[in-house]
Parts: structure tokens; C-alpha cells; sequence
């Protein structure tokens, strides 16, 4: 007896065909293949349901290409964090992390936020920008840093100022006007 299955991503009565296919494994635009799993394939949409078994090979593939990768950043992490001459410490101070947090990263115990990985990508291809991040011996705000070195403009602090009078922003006032026209005012009442 022939079972048919629909797809249920498309959900538009797609009939799945039964087959055993090479599948690849995709994270951060790495690949990997899995050859010949088998299960139910979607020609539309290419939604998979596995036969059993198969699930379980697909998310061992998953497993060790995650693994290389968060391998590879936390090498690469170390690398660039020693090309700076930053310790640990002073590594994590920048990303924001807690005292242990650079080293648990370089351990591979620990999988850093990608804007961390992206950071010390910037700061390997230009380690000047090291000096807009980072506070050593600074007392500016790393988008007053950025801004200097950039741009050239000098940014002053309310320290500098004549007066240290702090004066809260505050928007013009407008006429308050209705969103729609159709729809009554308060003020009308």
C-alpha cells in the first residue's frame, strides 16, 4: 500500500516524495552535506520529514559543524586579543563581559555574542580602532573617541564648560493636530 503526505509548510496540498538525498547543513554560511537521508521531500518548498533515525544524523552534523566554528571564533578571539596585547581581563572590560568571560570564550566554553566576534574581527583587519573602544588612560566616551578620530571634531565635556549647568532637551511645542480628519477632537467638546 502507497501512503501519500502532503506538506504541511506549504499547506497547499503538495504531495512529499519519498527519497534518500544528500542534505546540507547550513550556520553562519558554512556547509556541510549529509549524504543519502532519507525521509519525505517537499519539491516546493524542500521541507524534509525524516525517516527515523535520520533526524538524529542531520543534528549530529549540525553538532560538529557548530562545534568547529565556535572552535575557530574562540582561536580566532585569542589570536587577535594577543596581536592587541589586551589581557583577558581587559579583553572582556571591552566587550562588556564579566572578569572570566574572554577566557571562558577562549576555552570554547562559552559561545560569545556575534557582535563580540565581530568586534575583534574589525579590531584584527584595524588595530588603531582599539583606541576608540577602549578606556585606557581616557576619560571620553567611546563615541566622543569615534567622533575625534574619525571626523577631527573636538567634542567638549560639561567639565569643560564654563558653566556646568545641565539643561534637559526638550521638543518644540506644536499645535496638537488629529491624526485623521474624520475623527473628532477632544478640545471639541
Amino acid at each position: 500500500m502507497t501512503t501519500t503526505r502532503y506538506c504541511l509548510q506549504c499547506d497547499d496540498g503538495t504531495a512529499l516524495v519519498h527519497d534518500r538525498r544528500d542534505v546540507c547543513v547550513q550556520i553562519k554560511g558554512r556547509t556541510r552535506t549529509v549524504s543519502a537521508i532519507g525521509g519525505w521531500f517537499c519539491p516546493r518548498c524542500e521541507e524534509i520529514e525524516f525517516d527515523p533515525g535520520e533526524g538524529q544524523r542531520y543534528n549530529e552534523a549540525m553538532d560538529v559543524l557548530s562545534t568547529e566554528i565556535q572552535r575557530e571564533d574562540a582561536e580566532m578571539l585569542r589570536r587577535v586579543r594577543l596581536k592587541l596585547g589586551l589581557t583577558q581581563a581587559e579583553a572582556a572590560a571591552l566587550t562588556g563581559g564579566g572578569h572570566n568571560a574572554f577566557s571562558r570564550y577562549e576555552r570554547g566554553e562559552a559561545r560569545p555574542l556575534q557582535a563580540v566576534i565581530n568586534l575583534f574581527r574589525l579590531l584584527d583587519r584595524d588595530p588603531a580602532l582599539l583606541e576608540v573602544f577602549s578606556d585606557r588612560g581616557q576619560d571620553q566616551y567611546p563615541i566622543q573617541r569615534l567622533l575625534q578620530s574619525s571626523v577631527g571634531m573636538k567634542v567638549i565635556s560639561v567639565a569643560e564648560r564654563p558653566s556646568t549647568t545641565v539643561v534637559p532637551f526638550r521638543l518644540p511645542q506644536r499645535e496638537s493636530t488629529p491624526l485623521y480628519s474624520d475623527v473628532p477632537s477632544a478640545r471639541a467638546n
